[in-house]
């Protein structure tokens, strides 16, 4: 059952977390981005699906697209050349998850992954990301 409610947290989280990490590259990801998604959770006995979507990212903020009753807040941020490592966390009615990640960026595209931990385990989401254009 620690899966699964993991699973719960993580999904509704993944779209917050991914779609925050392009914007904490700064100019690296000014733009319209799309990005997918994989996930892997160590004794999950199937597949855990994955999305995509297009997110606009620009360089002064970090999206967030958490519920109300959610708050999440960057720890760290480290940029180095083209490649950002981050740390988040955020609280809500699931409980606290810790996040922490890196993402690199190559012209137009970028890939990366992050690992959420909260009280009942660990999961792992590797991104991919294509650059779409500038924000419409």
């Amino acid at each position: 059952m620690k899966n699964i409610n993991l699973l719960c947290v993580g999904l509704g989280l993944c779209a917050v977390v991914s779609t925050s990490i392009p914007a904490l590259a700064g100019n690296h990801a000014r733009g319209e981005w799309h990005i997918t998604t994989s996930m892997q959770m160590p004794g999950m006995p199937v597949a855990i699906p994955g999305g995509s979507f297009n997110q606009c990212m620009n360089r002064d903020g970090i999206p967030h697209q958490e519920s109300p009753d959610q708050k999440c807040r960057k720890l760290s941020r480290k940029i180095s050349g083209n490649t950002v490592t981050w740390h988040m966390t955020c609280t809500g009615p699931e409980g606290d998850v810790d996040m922490q990640g890196t993402s690199t960026y190559n012209g137009n595209s970028m890939h990366g992954s992050m690992t959420m931990t909260t009280a009942d385990g660990s999961m792992t989401i590797q991104m991919q990301g294509q650059k779409v254009g500038p924000c419409r």
